[in-house]
């Protein structure tokens, strides 16, 4: 004879709900009803930062887009298209809505790069697209144009045994004095398959990728990530050339470059409203007044770049010297 419920009090599950995974990143920690396995994990606490899964209304989405920001002073929504969709409400909480068909490791790629992005930004720290390392606990930022090698080199200082700080996006906590800090991020830096095979990091490779969508390879060095926050020392603009080379640059020939390699100006207007962007050229001024800033020409081919990484640790132990190398 089947059980039967005379009480008249509706059933409950004697399933509990699951509990959310914690994770520290940027020097800040959070909460997750997702998993994220790219970020480190710390123990149950009141988070900074709340993520969790929820619905997001798109009924005004305008079609055919794949990419959409839709951005004013209440949300920031982002679309991408047969992935998810994200909104930042204040600058504790993100809603996530997974399309159906995303494989949900796929997350990490837009909420650990855009998104957190942004939100770092509205929660008051200059953010870069960037990557940087620690050499002797002092942190050394690399900016540059699309291409122009950043995890790369990055990647080569970690394959020499200085810790990685963060890949593709660099967030500076500002102090009163102009000066500014660094916080671990994750350990994962991305690849292209030939930096990867000449790098030999012997990481895990979390995904090969699709190579049209995903034309990196993202590594997993958590074993490589630095572990406490550090003085940010220097900021290196990348380029190519026959010789290493690092030459210092003058504030006013540097202040374009950080302003460019913002990471909120990929946002465009509606990210920094001309009333805040005072304010942001006021915090890249600010850094410029403490943190030198160098273009640092790094050798054409793989083969060549612990030329650059010589260089750059031979700076910071000379620090009046910006030269040539050879």
């Amino acid at each position: 004879m089947n059980d039967v419920h005379t009480t008249g009090l509706p059933f409950k599950s004697s399933r509990a709900a699951p509990q959310p995974h914690h994770y520290t990143a940027f020097g800040l920690t959070f909460s997750s009803d997702i998993r994220f396995d790219e970020l480190t994990r710390v123990d149950p606490c009141v988070a900074d930062i709340e993520v969790r899964r929820g619905a997001i209304d798109l009924s005004e989405a305008a079609p055919g887009r794949s990419i959409r920001f839709d951005f004013d002073r209440d949300e920031y929504l982002f679309c991408w298209k047969d992935v998810a969709n994200f909104r930042i409400r204040g600058t504790d909480s993100v809603l996530i809505d997974p399309s159906p068909e995303c494989d949900e490791t796929m997350l990490a790629f837009p909420f650990l790069g855009p998104v957190i992005a942004l939100l770092l930004h509205l929660r008051g720290k200059l953010v870069l697209h960037a990557s940087c390392v620690a050499v002797a606990g002092l942190g050394v930022s690399f900016l540059g144009a699309k291409m122009a090698g950043k995890s790369t080199t990055a990647g080569a200082f970690v394959r020499a045994g200085y810790p990685l700080l963060s890949d593709d996006v660099v967030a500076l906590d500002l102090d009163g004095n102009g000066g500014a800090s660094v916080a671990p991020a994750f350990g994962q830096i991305k690849l292209a398959p030939d930096s990867s095979d000449a790098l030999a990091l012997g990481a895990q490779i979390m995904t090969d990728g699709d190579r049209k969508k995903l034309p990196k390879q993202a590594h997993r060095i958590a074993g490589a990530l630095a572990s406490a926050e550090v003085p940010m020392s220097r900021i290196c603009i990348l380029e190519r050339g026959d010789t290493a080379a690092m030459h210092l640059m003058s504030p006013e020939e540097a202040l374009p470059e950080l302003l460019c390699h913002s990471y909120v100006n990929r946002f465009g207007r509606s990210a920094l409203p001309s009333r805040e962007k005072t304010l942001h050229m006021t915090h890249c001024a600010r850094v410029l007044s403490e943190i030198p800033v160098y273009r640092l020409t790094v050798p054409t081919g793989l083969d060549r770049l612990s030329e650059a990484v010589g260089l750059v640790r031979s700076e910071m132990t000379e620090p009046t010297r910006a030269h040539a190398s050879g």
